[in-house]
Order: structure tokens, then C-alpha cells, then sequence
């Protein structure tokens, strides 16, 4: 059995059904969250001109230019005074190229002037030297110009200009030590200053063989004129004195002689100067420091013997002159 409803209950029911806000037909639907869509702040907003970011988007940055690393390849070396040493780089760039190689000597023996250079002007007479180190090329050649301790330093930059150690590269410094040790014979050294300190004069030192009658004279005065003598032995240079060195207007210069004959009138030791000079003779003989000469040279000029190297079976020694 039904119930009927009153007319006037079911009209205005439909009344009020009619009368509510229909639905909102333009707006969108979307059943995700709005906190959940993704945000990609790189894409240009619609509205900005040109293509820029919106307003707080940060585009992606440039990736940093990483530090070159200095290295040497090799941290020790032994060597003789005048002899070409090779210095070589194994520096890397991460992310790019080395660019710059700067050899720089941060540590040497009192009188040393040697700097690195970039090649031997001539392979078989190494101590002849060569021109001043290019930085633009990895290697490069040292010649230890006294004996002692030596301490060479390569800084590099990459192809950016970064430089490697540095403020901005604390890398830690690339060394080599180089210990120059002198021949196990005869080997004679003169270095000099100007009286103030500064560039001296020229000052050429010799050393004239036992057969020698007078100074200045070939082949038995080693010294400017007559570099590489040809003693003892005929063509066999083991046995030749070599002068050397003399890079710098303050020396030093050298002279080697790896196989004295034996001699008790001595090999006689002597230098000429144009001007005034404080110079300091040193003498080395099997590898050790026997004399240590000082010498203050005139204005006027001129020439000094400086003493004799006696050499025999009895006895080794440096014998300086008195005046």
C-alpha cells in the first residue's frame, strides 16, 4: 500500500530544487593537488618578455673551473757543477689544459747564480749554457753552478690563467732537490761583486797546467781563451780541464779537472780583473772544501796568482800565495 503525498508538500519541494545555484560549468576539474604538480623553475614564464626566468628561478650555474696540479718528475737529483740537469714536469689539469710552466730556483749555495734555461745552446759543451727558461713549454735544463744544496720550485697555470699554488689554489708547492757534488778530483770556483755589492767587472780565472811557462798561453793555461784544453792524455778529453760558467756579471766561473796528473810543482791558480772586485776563490778537492780564499781586488786592475794544486801520491793540497 502507498502513501500519498500532499500536492502542496511536493511543489514546494520542486520549488526549492529549482531555485539552488546551478554548477559552475568553467571550472577546470582536476583531482591532484595543486601542491603536488611539478615546478620547473627553468621554464620561461609565459608572461615574461624574452624568454626570462621568472621572478626567483635561478638558472643552472656554470661549473667551476677545478685547479691545475703542479708536479715534478723527479724530487731528487745528484749532479756536478756545470753538469745539464733536465727539469720535468708531470702536472695535470682535471678539466682542462697546463698552459704555463715557471721554473724558479728558491734555494741554492752561497755564490750560486744559475737560473733555469730553456735548452743547451750546444749538447756537447753543456756548460756553454742556453737561453732563459720559456714558460710556455714544460721543460727545461738547470745547470748547478757551484756544489752544494739546491732547491728548485715549478708553479703552472691552466689554459683559464689559473695558477697552481696560489691564493686560489692552495696546492702544495711542486720541489726538486738537487744536491751538486763536486768532482772527485780537482775543481776550482771564483765568484765576485762590485765593491757596493752589485754587477762587478769581468774577471776571467785560470788554471795553468805543471808544464805551463807563462799565463794567457795555449794549450797549458785553462781559462776564457783556451776553455777546454787538451791535457794528458792526447784526445782524450777524461782528462782535460773545462772552464765553465760565467752566466752572470758576477760569475761564477769554474774550472773541472777530473784526472790530474801528478804534479809536485802543482797546477797554478790565477785571475785577471779589469776594475774593482770582491772576489771569493773557493777550492775543492775529492769532493770536499779545502780553501776558502777571499779577495779584494783593486781599481787598478790586473793580474794574481792565487796559489798551486799539488797533487801526488803523498799528498793532495791547495796551497794559496801569501801576498
Amino acid at each position: 500500500m502507498w502513501t500519498r503525498r500532499p500536492l502542496l508538500v511536493t511543489a514546494l519541494a520542486a520549488l526549492s530544487t529549482a531555485c539552488q545555484d546551478p554548477p559552475d560549468e568553467a571550472a577546470p576539474v582536476d583531482a591532484q593537488p595543486v601542491d603536488a604538480r611539478p615546478v620547473d623553475a627553468r621554464l620561461p614564464d609565459a608572461a615574461a618578455p624574452d624568454g626570462a626566468l621568472p621572478d626567483g628561478a635561478l638558472p643552472d650555474a656554470a661549473p667551476a673551473n677545478a685547479c691545475p696540479a703542479p708536479a715534478v718528475a723527479r724530487a731528487r737529483e745528484v749532479a756536478r757543477p756545470l753538469q745539464a740537469v733536465p727539469l720535468e714536469s708531470a702536472s695535470r689539469d682535471p678539466d682542462g689544459a697546463i698552459a704555463r710552466w715557471t721554473w724558479s730556483v728558491v734555494a741554492r749555495p752561497d755564490g750560486s747564480t744559475a737560473a733555469p734555461i730553456e735548452a743547451l745552446v750546444d749538447p756537447a759543451r753543456p756548460f756553454a749554457g742556453g737561453p732563459p727558461d720559456d714558460p710556455s713549454t714544460p721543460a727545461a735544463w738547470f745547470l748547478p753552478d757551484a756544489v752544494g744544496a739546491y732547491t728548485l720550485e715549478l708553479r703552472v697555470a691552466d689554459d683559464e690563467g689559473l695558477e697552481a699554488p696560489s691564493d686560489a689554489c692552495p696546492h702544495e708547492a711542486a720541489r726538486m732537490d738537487l744536491t751538486a757534488e763536486a768532482p772527485t778530483d780537482v775543481n776550482i770556483q771564483l765568484t765576485w761583486t762590485a765593491p757596493d755589492g752589485g754587477p762587478g767587472p769581468d774577471l776571467d780565472l785560470h788554471l795553468r797546467h805543471p808544464a805551463g811557462a807563462a799565463w794567457g798561453e795555449a794549450p797549458y793555461d785553462c781559462f776564457a781563451g783556451n776553455p777546454r784544453p787538451d791535457w794528458g792524455r792526447p784526445g782524450d778529453a777524461a782528462d782535460d780541464a773545462i772552464l765553465g760558467g760565467h752566466h752572470s756579471p758576477t760569475g761564477p766561473e769554474v774550472i773541472a779537472l777530473a784526472s790530474p796528473e801528478e804534479t809536485a810543482d802543482g797546477y797554478r791558480v790565477g785571475v785577471s780583473w779589469p776594475g774593482a772586485a770582491e772576489a771569493v776563490l773557493r777550492v775543492y778537492l775529492g769532493g770536499a772544501l779545502v780553501d776558502l780564499v777571499e779577495l779584494p781586488l783593486g781599481a787598478e786592475g790586473g793580474f794574481r796568482e792565487l796559489g798551486r794544486v799539488v797533487w801526488t801520491p803523498a799528498r793532495r793540497a791547495f796551497e794559496p800565495d801569501q801576498n
